[in-house]
Formats: structure tokens, sequence, C-alpha cells
């Protein structure tokens, strides 16, 4: 099977750079890796151009006679009309409006694509607005796990309290566990991802000035892999984004022996719930707390999350979301697909 496998380039990357900027840039190098695969970069700047985005792609369909395309974006021009075309869908934002419509505009003409969803929580939402828009009901095609856990961890001895990794943005405000660490006089550790630490953006400038949070509790210039070997030391893994649809950092957290916070909202697609606990083998190795609560409820949380048998939390981790459960999911959906549009 020759999989078309279209991704955007943050910084310039190829997929053989093997660089992570990201957690669906995570993904589709996964893919990449485990499956016969034909790379389509596309420049960050180059997005706006649907008409020759379109038009590579369909060259290299006619130049390589693929199978099917693996689109993990919200752009139309990452689809294919000539073969099937296998749609995932990643954010909760993705309930919204113009994007059920994007949906229904593939679903309605009966055409080559599937949808897969990456959670139960997301799917309810696009339902409840499909129901209430359209008065019909909505399910995807496919709920597929994103990543995987490549091998078995064996726990270390934690050197800090809590640990985070997200965009210095305020939307993902990773700085959120910093502020309640230094008020107990935890030990913290967060970090931002690669794409978003230089000091010229903007946005970063903007979050880290008005949180004022001293340089030495935020790290920056981390690999993935030396980020995620500093939060298998941790206690306590916080997601501080309640959209988080899909957290791959949470899995590996977990997969690390690492219980998880994780921050939520009582907005009407969260209702105070939070995607990624589908992630957890166990519901006992996560904590759901609204992002308003008070301090006090996430000091209770971590030193009930801190006495739990973290070996075990990653054996079980482990076994739920393994290398050979994660491909078959994909293998089949992408054999579903094609057979579908035949």
């Amino acid at each position: 099977m020759k999989i078309v496998l279209p991704y955007i380039s943050q910084v310039g990357e190829t997929l053989e750079d093997n660089i992570i900027t990201g957690g669906v840039e995570k993904h589709v190098l996964n893919i990449y890796k485990e499956f016969d695969c034909i790379p389509f970069e596309v420049g960050k700047h180059e997005t706006r151009n649907y008409r020759n985005i379109i038009k590579r792609l369909e060259l290299i369909i006619e130049s390589h006679k693929p199978d099917i395309v693996y689109n993990n974006y919200l752009m139309k021009s990452f689809d294919s009309s000539t073969i099937p075309t296998l749609k995932t869908m990643h954010g909760l934002q993705m309930g919204g409006f113009l994007n059920l419509n994007y949906i229904n505009y593939y679903n309605d003409r009966k055409s080559n694509h599937s949808f897969a969803g990456v959670s139960k929580l997301q799917e309810r939402g696009f339902d409840e607005l499909s129901q209430r828009l359209r008065n019909n009901k909505f399910v995807f095609d496919f709920i597929t796990c994103p990543d995987y856990v490549k091998e078995k961890h064996i726990v270390e001895e934690p050197e800090y309290d809590f640990a985070t990794i997200g965009r210095l943005e305020e939307w993902n405000d990773p700085l959120f566990l910093g502020k309640i660490a230094k008020d107990y006089d935890y030990k913290c550790f967060t970090t931002s991802i690669e794409t978003e630490i230089g000091r010229s953006n903007t946005k970063a400038i903007k979050y880290l000035e008005k949180n004022k949070i001293p340089e030495e509790n935020h790290y920056t210039d981390y690999p993935h892999d030396k980020i995620m070997n500093e939060i298998s030391k941790s206690k306590v893994y916080v997601s501080t984004w309640p959209h988080e649809s899909f957290g791959v950092a949470i899995m590996e957290a977990l997969s690390k022996g690492v219980p998880c916070i994780l921050c939520t909202k009582n907005n009407k697609l969260l209702k105070g719930k939070h995607a990624s606990e589908e992630i957890s083998p166990s519901p006992e190795y996560v904590r759901v707390i609204h992002k308003s609560s008070p301090k006090e409820e996430f000091i209770k949380a971590y030193e009930e999350l801190s006495k739990l048998d973290r070996q075990k939390i990653a054996d079980d981790t482990y076994e739920k979301h393994n290398k050979s459960k994660w491909k078959k999911q994909y293998e089949d959906a992408f054999r579903l697909t094609i057979e579908r549009s035949t």
C-alpha cells in the first residue's frame, strides 16, 4: 500500500530530518516511518496557495500511482478527488461549524473520503453540533490513536514535583504550572516547543512579559528526547491546555510512569471533561481539574497522584498503546477507506 503523506514544514524541515515540532508533526513522522509513504512537503508560507498545492498533489498521484492520501491538516488542498483520502481531525475546536461543513461537503457527495477522530469527546462535540444544525447524528468513520509507546520503560527516581510542556502563548499557558509550584516551593520543569522558543516570537515575548516568571523556572533549547527524559523524572505531569484533544505529551508522560493532572473548563464543549482522559489505561492515573480551581485542589491532586505505583502506570500504558496495536488501527483504516471507494 502506497500512501501520499502531505505535511507542513514548520521550519524548513523534511521528514528525513526527524525533527519534532508538535504533536501532529510527531504523528506524521510516525506514519512516515512505519508505512510506505510518498512525502509531500508544503512550506508554511505556501499553505494559502490552494491551487498550486492541489496541482502539485495531483502530479505526485499521477507520477507515483499511490493507493491513498493521508491528510492530517484541515486543508482541502491536501485532499484528492482522484484517489481515496483518509482525513484525521485532531483538535477539539474541529467540532466547529465550518469544520462540520467540511466533513458534510464530502459525505453529501458520497465521495471517496473517510474521516477519523482522536477521541470520543471530540466526536461528541461534532455530534451535538450536527444534531442541532442538521438534525443528523454524527459519528466518525474511525477513532484512532495518533501516537504509540515505543518500548517498556523502567521508572526512575523523581527529581521534579511537576512538569509540563507547551507553546509560549496565553492560550497554552505553560507557566501556569510554575506559578503554583512557586507558591508552594515545589520544583518544577517547564519547557516550550522548539519552534516557539525564539525570543523574536512576538506572542512568546508578550506572554513572558505578562507572567514575569524567572528564567530559571523555564527551560529552552531542549530537543524532544531530552524533554521526555526530564518529564520522566517528574512526579506529576500537568496539561495546561483544556482543548488538548489528544495529548501526545500526556501519553509519553504516562508511558514513563508519570500520572497527570488535566486542566479543563466548563464550556459547552468540554463540560468539565478532558479528551486526554481516554489516553490513560486507568482513570486512577489522571485527575481532571478546572483551571480556575483554587491552587489547593491542584496540590491535593499532586499529593494523591505522587503516591501511585509509577512502574504499574508505565507498564499499563505500554500494554494499551504499544506500536503493534497502533499500527493495526491505521492499517485497518487505510484498507477500509480504499475498499469503500472501489
